[in-house]
């Protein structure tokens, strides 16, 4: 996968220290930074959370959260 942004180089996906916004579970040990901050407010339970879920606007545009 790759996003594209007018003005923004396109890179490909993944991108290191970053996770694609698709709703994936992670492991809390893994992650333990970002789900300090998020919590399971996109879901999960115990030792698994989920990143949230953002719809991508266009065909070559996602979203991705630091991880």
């Amino acid at each position: 996968r790759s996003f594209h942004v007018t003005g923004v180089q396109t890179c490909a996906l993944p991108i290191s220290g970053y996770l694609l916004c698709d709703g994936t579970g992670y492991s809390t040990s893994t992650y333990a930074a970002l789900i300090n901050a998020i919590q399971y407010t996109h879901g999960g339970s115990g030792g698994t959370f989920n990143v949230p879920t953002i719809a991508a606007l266009g065909p070559s545009l996602n979203y991705i959260i630091k991880s």
